[in-house]
């Protein structure tokens, strides 16, 4: 049993070190449930995602904003004017700060804020390095789980990455991030390809659309 967690945990170490410390990594680990203690491997896993370094990853490109959606909206006053950085590890990261009007219980973001944090990070994660025409996704799936309550009033993080595509669908999963390294809340998500013509309209494009989120634009990002 001790040199299945050792294993375990070296497998986490190789892993989590090039920023995947997401649930794929725990079902991997817990893939000797049939022989052997789930609970010491989800112990394992727990502790490496929790305690090693955070990795510092080069910010490559900053992504576009609009004007009035309640993610990426400049002058929404109600939304959460989240930017986008895609990085050297072909990962795009949100920067967020919830505020007041975005919490459910006392001084915790609504976890509808949460889903909708992840479903475009994960959405625009398939522009990530793209350098041809933007590709626009509709969400056909989105499965959610929650893990701890994600705060108010301190800047989080949101990475997402493509895990699957074709010409008709691309798949992706993503997590927003404690200050601490722990993942508070992850999704996996399923979206449709429509094509830019049927998708958005022109007067969109040239009057609310290819604007730049004010704020930091940092060369770095560590997570």
């Amino acid at each position: 049993m001790l040199e299945v967690v050792i294993i375990a945990e070296v497998v986490a170490v190789t892993v989590v070190s090039d920023g995947l410390c997401t649930k794929s990594l725990f079902s991997l680990l817990t893939g000797f449930k049939n022989h052997h203690s789930p609970f010491n491997i989800h112990n394992s896993f727990s502790y490496f995602c929790q305690n090693l370094k955070k990795m510092k990853h080069r910010v490559t490109h900053k992504q576009e904003s609009s004007k009035r959606c309640f993610i990426c909206g400049i002058e929404n006053d109600f939304g959460l004017k989240v930017r986008f950085f895609e990085t050297d590890n072909d990962e795009l990261v949100a920067l967020f700060t919830p505020k007041d009007e975005h919490q459910s219980y006392p001084n915790t973001m609504h976890g509808g804020m949460s889903s909708a944090v992840l479903d475009e990070t994960i959405g625009r994660a398939i522009n990530v390095g793209n350098d041809g025409p933007m590709i626009w996704g509709v969400t056909t799936e989105l499965t959610m789980k929650y893990r701890h309550k994600v705060p108010l009033e301190q800047e989080l993080r949101a990475v997402a990455r493509i895990t699957a595509k074709n010409s008709r669908f691309f798949e992706g999963e993503g997590e927003i991030l404690l200050p601490d390294g722990r993942v508070a809340v992850s999704a996996k998500g399923k979206y449709y390809i429509v094509p830019e013509d049927k998708m958005i309209d022109p007067e969109f494009l040239e009057e609310e659309w290819g604007l730049d989120m004010p704020g930091e634009n940092p060369k770095e990002i560590e997570y």
